[in-house]
């Protein structure tokens, strides 16, 4: 009887993670990534989950600190790349003028159309090897960017204005990248931009790039089969190159994920996208935790912060420099007050901002003592 049991929860749990592993474009990008060396840490699959949609089911034990992703650096999308596609041939010294988003974005748009790859010749062979990749990708985003008239009026005028933000940054992107490609596609450029949104992963340096790495908002890279991962705010986890002792002595470079914790087997394995607000999570990834979000709070804009140290006369001495400092290291981002105060970066940003010139150079010294 107890065996029988054991049994039928085992299955219970199994259907809870549907298995879509055999769907001819994940088999297809499952193979491709075999081909290119990329053998698997621990065994995974593709499912889809009631709660959470599709995601990574583990069909095993998995012990903490253990590598659940290793997918070799030519498989990813990044920043260094671009400068050897026809994005930096046609941009040239201009190339640096746009953000990873943005070049990635254009990238997305110029492979693919909603019929599949673009056949143009000169895109021929890179669009060969990305095809798998391309193919594996959604063909359409469920977002508040996304919504009709009528749905933007109903939101609430503090989503309302997040979503008219966002969308006036893709229109004006767009339409600086547009001088460059002028066949480039509205409709293909927006998905791309919501690709890049809701699966990029960060990268600050690709190992392959002789140059000193990227900063903020341009540490940006997508990763094939990575993206199939779901977020939780319950977990934490290590991203980066050969993490691991065993990627250390290949010949190569891994962009790996390392769980802090354990993962029993037939569960869903997450990681997490970063301690974000529900509002940010809805406008950027589409869904939202609700109360079980323990990084809840309300939003602060830096531009409000700006206006009222304004309104109480506060004089802030090299104003430029300091929002340099604030945005190259993500720092002007994430600003909230929650039941449990105020957030570390609302108070990194007032700590700088309020900082005399002379220790300015010192801001990031002076910010690790004082927090």
């Amino acid at each position: 009887m107890t065996r029988r049991r054991n049994r039928n929860e085992t299955r219970k749990r199994i259907v809870e993670g549907r298995n879509i592993g055999n769907g001819d474009k994940l088999i297809s990008l499952l193979k491709w990534l075999k081909e290119q060396n990329c053998d698997p840490t621990c065994r995974l699959r593709p499912a889809v989950f009631n709660n959470t949609g599709r995601g990574l089911q583990a069909l095993e034990y998995i012990q903490q600190n253990s590598i659940v992703v290793r997918i070799p650096i030519h498989c990813c999308v990044t920043r260094h790349y671009l400068k050897s596609t026809i994005i930096y041939s046609v941009l040239g010294q201009d190339f640096n003028k746009f953000n990873t988003q943005e070049l990635l974005a254009t990238w997305l748009a110029q492979q693919t159309d909603k019929q599949g790859v673009f056949q143009n010749d000169s895109l021929k062979d890179e669009n060969k090897f990305w095809r798998p990749y391309l193919e594996s990708l959604p063909e359409d985003y469920s977002l508040p960017c996304t919504c009709n008239k009528e749905e933007n009026g109903c939101m609430p005028n503090y989503l309302r204005n997040r979503v008219e933000k966002q969308r006036a940054d893709i229109d004006s992107s767009f339409n600086k990248l547009r001088k460059y490609f002028p066949a480039l596609d509205k409709e293909r450029y927006e998905w791309g931009y919501y690709t890049v949104n809701t699966r990029a992963v960060f990268l600050q340096k690709d190992p392959r790039d002789n140059g000193s790495g990227e900063a903020g908002e341009n540490c940006l890279a997508l990763v094939p089969f990575l993206d199939l991962l779901n977020h939780s705010d319950d977990v934490s986890v290590q991203a980066g190159i050969n993490l691991s002792r065993e990627s250390v002595n290949c010949s190569g470079f891994f962009y790996e994920i390392q769980v802090n914790q354990s993962v029993t087997k037939f569960s869903e394995v997450f990681i997490c996208y970063g301690k974000h607000s529900n509002t940010k999570l809805l406008v950027e990834y589409g869904f939202f935790l609700g109360d079980l979000n323990s990084n809840e709070h309300i939003e602060i804009f830096i531009e409000y912060i700006l206006e009222y140290l304004k309104q109480n006369q506060l004089i802030l001495i090299s104003l430029e420099k300091k929002l340099e400092i604030l945005h190259s290291n993500g720092l002007d981002s994430n600003l909230g007050i929650s039941s449990s105060g105020l957030s570390w970066n609302l108070k990194a940003v007032l700590h700088i901002l309020l900082l005399d010139d002379n220790k300015l150079s010192d801001w990031f010294q002076s910010l690790s003592r004082l927090f």
